[in-house]
């Protein structure tokens, strides 16, 4: 009967040990906000070579952008967005994001300065 229980015990704990840790998170996340005055437009996409996704972002609302997490890594969020407005143009400006996990995301906010909008990290 020992050998039953020690046997019973020895398969639960390789089971368990081997099993998907409760630390792994679900997802990547980032929160970013919109305390300016205006609807902010910026595209996101994850990784270098991933798809340029476009969002609108109304004044005063926030939305967070997650990516399933992978054992074998997440790529970095990137966002992009036009950093002020010209007669012939204007000016582009890319960051790579740093993201957080599941219900703790990594959070950054718009801002607009003398017109010109830029993106900060909380």
């Amino acid at each position: 009967m020992k050998t039953i229980q020690s046997l019973l015990v020895i398969c639960f704990s390789i089971f368990w040990l081997n099993g998907t840790s409760n630390a792994d998170p679900a997802k990547a996340s980032v929160l970013i906000d919109n305390p300016t005055e205006k609807t902010v437009h910026y595209q996101l996409r994850w990784g270098t070579t991933g798809a340029w996704k476009s969002f609108s972002l109304q004044s005063g609302y926030q939305t967070t952008h997650t990516k399933n997490y992978n054992p074998m890594g997440v790529p970095s969020p990137y966002v992009l967005f036009e950093q002020f407005s010209t007669f012939d143009g204007g000016g582009s400006k890319e960051y790579e994001l740093r993201m957080g996990w599941d219900s703790n995301p990594r959070r950054y906010h718009f801002s607009r300065k003398n017109n010109k909008l830029d993106l900060f990290n909380n």
